[in-house]
């Protein structure tokens, strides 16, 4: 399984995505991390079922978000 990684190591508070990524990398089996860097095309256009790991200010806990709720 591929997980798609947000977020920017160059800006306070925006790398925590990265650091989680780096920390469970090796950890999870037939889990892939990837990397995706600001201002970077999508590596994963066309692909039907895609997972982004990335964190949002002012989210208190672990949240998943589906389908059109993507948009909240």
């Amino acid at each position: 399984m591929k997980v798609y990684v947000f977020g920017n190591e160059n800006l306070m508070g925006d790398g925590e995505a990265i650091k989680a990524a780096k920390r469970l990398n090796g950890r999870v089996k037939n889990v892939e991390f990837i990397m995706v860097k600001p201002n970077e095309e999508l590596p994963f256009v066309g692909e039907k079922k895609v997972i982004i790991l990335d964190v949002i200010e002012g989210i208190k806990k672990i949240t998943v978000f589906k389908g059109k709720d993507i948009d909240k």
